[in-house]
């Protein structure tokens, strides 16, 4: 698997230091944008708006756990709606 940082080639950080110039950037960008549309993929993502969260939700208050439930529930519906929650399913979670 591999995990691709949006911050880290946007900013040329990491394995991405060699995006230093626009031609090479923009080739870059242009080859993984057609690998990714020629793949058939879902996702499930959630945003917290954490002033509004303590109104709502008086114990478990911490927006990243909140955050996974509701995404790992989303997943769990997508599969049964899908016919796929007897299939092997990967979640990636970054911090």
């Amino acid at each position: 698997m591999i995990i691709l940082r949006e911050n880290e080639i946007r900013k040329d950080k990491g394995v991405f230091k060699m995006l230093n110039n626009q031609e090479k950037k923009n080739s870059f960008i242009g080859k993984l944008s057609d690998v990714v549309n020629q793949q058939k993929f879902e996702v499930i993502s959630a945003t917290i708006q954490k002033e509004a969260l303590n109104k709502h939700y008086r114990y478990d208050n911490n927006p990243y756990h909140i955050a996974l439930k509701f995404c790992v529930e989303c997943l769990f519906n997508f599969l049964i709606a899908s016919n796929q929650q007897q299939k092997i399913t990967h979640i990636v979670v970054e911090q």
